[in-house]
């Protein structure tokens, strides 16, 4: 992307295609290793830092509490967040744009997403996109994708109510094909969040009433 081809140097490649690895830690099945009280971008960027820190041979500059650890944490509880990612570090929108490629191609644009954030248009052809998908067929992928991430409202709840995975479980259920989707769409209208602030503050307005 010609906003960060000029950096050379000075980008963290390293940092961008382990943080693009490792991003998806947090779909693992394995309940030892997830939680369900958070996001799972968050899990997967604890799992991430947990692993790299782990690793015997790391280099001294993966530091766990130092800046490029930060960096490959913010780059994967970040990388599905079109709003906040392109305006971080540079690895950081990388990263959330190598993941967003790999998934959409040139596409992203057509998410309906506003017209004035960044994207891959003119970065990545359709032609380009289509023969990488020639060379690593994903066949199936977006039937698993759409399980995995309605799984992801079933054990996860609230925890994808201010993301992209919610509107998977209010369209699919928890399953994929509308198992529990009535359960899911009233535990989302029942905790809504802009109604039930509207109400908190309601109350504390009528405080000052009874004086």
């Amino acid at each position: 992307m010609p906003e960060f081809s000029k950096l050379g140097d000075e980008l963290d490649k390293e940092l961008i295609v382990v943080s693009c690895l490792l991003h998806d830690l947090a779909w693992s099945k394995n309940k030892e290793i997830v939680t369900n009280t958070r996001r799972f971008e968050v899990d997967g960027a604890n799992l991430a830092r947990d692993f790299i820190d782990s690793y015997p041979e790391k280099e001294s500059t993966w530091d766990r509490k130092g800046r490029r650890m930060q960096l490959a944490w913010d780059s994967i509880a970040l990388h599905t967040m079109e709003v906040f990612a392109p305006w971080k570090e540079p690895e950081v929108a990388l990263v959330h744009y190598g993941i967003h490629g790999d998934l959409l191609g040139p596409s992203l644009h057509l998410l309906g997403l506003p017209e004035d954030l960044p994207n891959l248009k003119g970065v990545m052809t359709d032609e380009e996109f289509k023969e990488i998908c020639n060379a690593f067929p994903r066949n199936g992928f977006a039937d698993e994708f759409k399980e995995i991430f309605c799984g992801l409202c079933r054990d996860r709840g609230r925890y994808t109510f201010d993301s992209t995975v919610v509107h998977y479980g209010l369209e699919w259920g928890f399953d994929g094909k509308g198992t529990g989707k009535e359960e899911f769409n009233k535990f989302v209208e029942d905790t809504q969040r802009a109604k039930n602030l509207y109400k908190m503050m309601s109350s504390i307005d009528k405080l000052a009433d009874e004086k």
